[in-house]
């Protein structure tokens, strides 16, 4: 899994994916009282996919954002505080589950095709 993160003006990171994801998550923190978090999904053409905002965090109160789509549709994500109301937050442990790639794929057949010609010669 890789990707790429830089911070966005107004406290925020965009986290750019190798490849499209169909599962971002990231915990969301707390920086004072009152914050609110949010996670927001893009496809490849920029057109927001969904969001989620998190309830109101107290100072170091953590909360996991979460997307979850049926396709792999996800190029990348912004994470940060509300912009609404000018939040800021601390983000931990961003996780992806993304397209893999057709060398894994490869690999996984190949492997399989291995197993299954070596249980037919023990026989």
């Amino acid at each position: 899994r890789q990707w790429y993160a830089e911070p966005l003006e107004g406290f925020a990171l965009r986290a750019d994916f190798d490849q499209p994801a169909n599962y971002v998550a990231i915990d969301i923190i707390g920086d004072d009282s009152g914050d609110f978090g949010v996670l927001e999904a893009y496809d490849s053409l920029g057109t927001l996919l969904d969001s989620v905002v998190s309830p109101q965090l107290s100072v170091g109160q953590i909360w996991t954002a979460q997307i979850n789509r049926t396709s792999f549709d996800i190029a990348y994500i912004i994470a940060g505080g509300s912009a609404a109301t000018e939040d800021t937050v601390h983000l931990d442990n961003l996780s992806a589950n993304v397209v893999p790639e057709p060398v894994t794929i490869w690999l996984l057949g190949m492997g399989s095709l291995l197993l299954t010609t070596r249980r037919r010669r023990s026989y």
